[in-house]
């Protein structure tokens, strides 16, 4: 009986450490860092404007890299370079590089993402299209 009473004892104990772990987990997500959300959702539907209007180069579906890069000393931008899901797709036999420099600009209650965009091709280095945009994330 006693056995049985320990066992019981270890399941419960195992079952409430995996609740807690998902129950962390679940929070992580619902709180993820609620700018980075935002932030991915209006550009992507930026894009798709951009590209449904023609706005976007015809090298566009040639980006082979894209290097994401922070303002210097910008910790929120910092974080969504990291955070931040581009949707962008990439063509492994492109030819260009998408450049994407973020910074964050915070005057509360606003706070804004600032993201520019630059394609460059690779053999030359020659910039040849950039883009700034601006998103309002508060």
């Amino acid at each position: 009986m006693d056995a049985l009473k320990r066992f019981f004892s270890l399941i419960f104990l195992l079952a409430s450490l995996a609740l807690i772990i998902y129950a962390i987990g679940i929070v992580g997500k619902k709180f993820r860092f609620s700018s980075t959300t935002r932030l991915e959702r209006l550009w992507t539907a930026d894009l798709i404007n951009l590209a449904k209007d023609g706005k976007l180069p015809a090298q566009w579906s040639e980006i082979r890299e894209i290097d994401k890069i922070a303002a210097t000393g910008d910790k929120l931008a910092a974080r969504w370079v990291s955070d931040v899901n581009v949707p962008i797709r990439v063509n492994p036999s492109g030819d260009y590089k998408l450049q994407i420099l973020y910074l964050s600009q915070s005057k509360p209650p606003h706070l804004r993402a600032l993201i520019q965009l630059t394609l460059v091709h690779i053999k030359t280095g020659n910039s040849i299209w950039e883009l700034d945009r601006t998103y309002n994330l508060k």
